[in-house]
């Protein structure tokens, strides 16, 4: 096998690591600054950034215990349907990888 190839493989996924924390402390910075602003949308050379929103609904208990439930049932359908065979079995491949603990490529 060819180490350079995995361990520039390594070395890639540790800078998108890096890079997606800085993107998630920048992202914060510029909603921050956008609003203290008064702007939700601001067009530049480079492009145009907008602050959008995304509405999302935290459910009472007795909704969230049904949702549980239900869960439970399909999970128990689909267990059923592969054990009795009539499931159709799909298999596809991804590389995973993890980084050795503190070694720094």
């Amino acid at each position: 096998m060819n180490k350079d190839l995995f361990i520039k493989y390594a070395e890639i996924k540790n800078q998108m690591k890096a890079l997606k924390e800085q993107e998630n402390e920048i992202n914060k910075q510029v909603i921050e600054e956008m609003e203290s602003d008064g702007v939700v949308k601001a067009q530049s050379d480079f492009g145009t950034f907008s602050i959008v929103s995304r509405k999302t609904y935290k459910f009472c208990e007795s909704t969230n215990n049904m949702i549980d439930e239900w869960k439970r049932k399909i999970k128990g359908t689909e267990e059923a349907e592969i054990e009795a065979g009539n499931a159709e079995e799909q298999i596809s491949n991804s590389l995973r990888y993890q980084n050795v603990k503190d070694q720094n490529l």
